[in-house]
């Protein structure tokens, strides 16, 4: 799968994580989400990165007891270390402003994002 693919496809999970509040996420459907992201790609992909930190961020325990028989256990991990690092960093706030528009892309050095002018 080319980089300008998968850098859509997550900006595309970030507008609908956004527009509907977290709230499709953040519930009983949102493990059906996770599943389908955590057995559609690798370890430390970017999407997988992206639900991780929305739960770290803006989860709750409610929120995670709601996903757990429908989440892969390797979200557990994740959650729990990114988790652990918002703690370290003492900051909740400004997450969503604090990314720049290629946060959760795949280019890197000198490849040109899918998002610049051609």
């Amino acid at each position: 799968m080319d980089t300008a693919f998968k850098d859509t496809a997550v900006d595309i999970l970030k507008i609908r994580i956004r527009s509907s509040k977290y709230a499709h996420l953040l519930s009983h459907d949102g493990g059906d989400i996770i599943k389908t992201i955590y057995e559609g790609t690798p370890e430390g992909s970017a999407a997988r990165a992206l639900l991780v930190h929305v739960f770290a961020f803006y989860g709750s325990a409610i929120d995670l007891a709601a996903v757990f028989d429908h989440a892969p256990k390797d979200f557990y991990y994740d959650i729990a270390v990114a988790m652990r690092q918002v703690i370290d960093a003492g900051a909740k706030k400004g997450f969503w402003h604090s990314l720049t528009k290629c946060h959760y892309h795949c280019h890197q050095g000198e490849e040109q994002c899918y998002l610049s002018p051609q």
